[in-house]
């Protein structure tokens, strides 16, 4: 399994967790500027604030919900159940 994609609001705040927890920064695009089908394409973890296009993207297998609010996360598996994707709750 790879970690294709990563959607947060804040993109800032997701590539601070990647370099927080020693993500190699050469399996990801530290400008936050491909696509989730790019990042697919070339090997790298895309950093996107657009959940829904991420998980509408082809080739996106698995999402993990850990938003942690329930707004969220309910919108997020009714987008998962439309994509055919699994989806898994924290």
């Amino acid at each position: 399994m790879r970690l294709a994609a990563i959607a947060d609001l804040d993109t800032q705040r997701a590539l601070a967790a990647l370099k927080r927890t020693g993500f190699p920064a050469d399996k990801y695009d530290e400008t936050a500027s491909i696509s989730v089908e790019e990042g697919i394409r070339v090997g790298k973890t895309a950093i996107t604030s657009d959940s829904t296009t991420m998980i509408a993207t082809p080739g996106i297998d698995v999402v993990l919900e850990v938003t942690g609010s329930p707004a969220a996360g309910v919108k997020h598996v009714l987008l998962v159940s439309l994509a055919e994707v699994t989806v898994l709750v924290d």
